[in-house]
């Protein structure tokens, strides 16, 4: 296996496996009530914060019975890149027919580390494993008290056999390659660079970054009979008289489909970094000010094309039209990201 150095190591992605600060953050607020602005999108707002939910706009005035075409399935997810692709193994894998639905002609992901906790994976390996409410415990206090440790627990209970299973189902059989990362000794004096960390990570690029793990990735769902709605752009979900959802009505070039979903809609549809409203009222204003200045996240970092535009909280718009409420977001630096 490749040796990875500190310096390739922090630039390729400490992503989840050392900055236990950026794990499970939630809202420290409770959301705010609808208002009847309905006006929105990415527009200038000259440094205001926004407090009212012009955010959202307007929902796309279509129905199923203007679509084009009806595709029928078990479970829709809106989004290729690593979360959806999981959510779609993770459906696929519990038997449910899954189509994905993504709006570029490729998914698009950086870094080129994943963070799984005490896996036998790991442990073969010889990296150090840790007490599970201790690790819970410390992640919480690194995020300052604002993490949700209903999600910490998750990542703890179930990521380590996640990676087990993809070793077995994806890895080792479609020779993709894999490395587990031990942080002793990259760091000689922690203090230097962050607070704590723990040596969770596991690389699936020796020099480059995820972009290989989820093509190889996508093929082998596609193998398993998960299908690839690609250049397919979710445009709302749609819902019925008890305001359940049932689906996705989606773009596809100049036609319209509808995704009806008889288990459920995965929503996997990235940041809203690069929209100037939606920062203006989720982050406070020196936040938002330097994120959109100088750091708006773009989780694209490869040679495959960006045909749509990449976080503009598209997502989140669709699942407040359809009811949902964002929690309100603390003004903490989650690794040099919105995401």
């Amino acid at each position: 296996m490749a040796d990875i150095s500190r310096r390739k190591f922090i630039e390729g992605g400490l992503v989840g496996a050392a900055a236990l600060g950026a794990a499970g953050l939630a809202g420290c607020s409770s959301p705010q009530s609808r208002s009847d602005s309905s006006s929105g999108g990415s527009g200038s707002t000259s440094g205001a914060a926004i407090k009212d939910d012009s955010w959202m706009g307007e929902a796309p005035d279509i129905t199923p019975d203007q679509c084009d075409e009806t595709v029928d399935t078990d479970v829709v997810v809106v989004g290729a890149a690593l979360a959806g692709s999981m959510a779609a193994y993770g459906a696929m894998k519990n038997g449910a027919n899954v189509i994905v639905l993504e709006r570029n002609s490729a998914s698009h992901i950086g870094g080129m580390t994943i963070s799984f906790f005490n896996s036998n994976t790991q442990r073969e390996a010889g990296v150090p494993m840790y007490d599970p409410i201790e690790t819970a415990n410390k992640m919480f206090y690194l995020t300052q008290n604002m993490s949700d440790m209903r999600l910490n627990a998750v990542w703890i209970e179930r990521s380590g056999g996640l990676l087990d299973q993809l070793r077995t189902d994806f890895l080792e059989p479609y020779n993709q390659y894999y490395q587990v990362l031990s942080l002793e000794g990259i760091f000689p004096d922690p203090t230097q660079e962050i607070s704590s960390y723990i040596s969770t990570g596991v690389a699936f690029s020796h020099d480059d970054i995820l972009t290989d793990f989820t093509h190889n990735f996508h093929q082998y769902l596609q193998d398993q009979g998960v299908q690839f709605e690609w250049s397919t752009r979710g445009e709302k979900l749609q819902q019925d008289d008890s305001g359940a959802v049932t689906g996705v009505i989606a773009t596809q070039g100049d036609r319209h489909i509808y995704y009806h979903a008889n288990k459920g809609v995965v929503m996997a549809t990235g940041s809203f970094g690069a929209n100037e409203t939606m920062m203006r009222r989720f982050y406070p204003p020196y936040y938002a000010e330097w994120a959109l200045e100088n750091n708006a996240y773009n989780a694209y970092m490869g040679s495959d094309p960006v045909d749509e535009t990449m976080d503009d909280g598209l997502g989140h718009r669709m699942l407040g039209w359809a009811g949902a409420r964002m929690e309100e977001i603390c003004g903490t630096l989650s690794w040099q990201s919105t995401a």
